[in-house]
């Protein structure tokens, strides 16, 4: 979701996460994913492929039922964009910069498996602008998002 995007403002998208974490205490974390979505701009729709790659450190702490934590860190994402019900619409693909920020929540079911919450901020100070020949640029995506997840986590050593 874009809070400065006006009533375009929310992006929705499925996918499959990856991350690589510690047990506890301070961490260092991988992650990275394929998600799939649309983006409304004021004059088309497009469909989206991102692939985010992350790396963060933070913290952790866990009792036997519940793990929480948060973690900082740079945020990297291949971003494919085709547009919708365009004569002659050809896929963009980019790469954007920003940072990231989270903080995660899991409930344990049992030794091995959890429900995950999650909350994000992501900056990306360089925006994606669509573009339609001849008409010009028709939209942006906005610098600041703001996501949540939900998921099932499945823990092995």
């Amino acid at each position: 979701m874009a809070p400065g995007a006006g009533d375009r403002h929310a992006a929705v998208a499925a996918g499959l996460m990856a991350w690589v974490r510690a047990k506890r205490g301070f961490q260092l974390a991988l992650g990275t994913g394929v998600l799939r979505g649309s983006l409304h701009f004021e004059e088309v729709v497009a469909d989206v492929w991102w692939v985010p790659i992350h790396v963060a450190a933070g913290f952790a702490f866990r009792t036997d039922s519940w793990e929480g934590g948060a973690e900082i860190g740079p945020s990297a994402t291949i971003l494919s964009v085709l547009g919708r019900d365009l004569e002659r619409a050809e896929s963009q693909v980019r790469l954007e910069w920003g940072g990231r920020a989270a903080g995660f929540s899991k409930f344990w079911f049992n030794s091995n498996f959890a429900l995950h919450l999650a909350a994000e901020v992501l900056v990306r100070p360089s925006a994606y602008a669509m573009i339609i020949e001849p008409g010009g640029r028709v939209g942006f995506t906005p610098a600041l998002w703001l996501g949540g997840s939900t998921g099932v986590t499945f823990r092995f050593e």
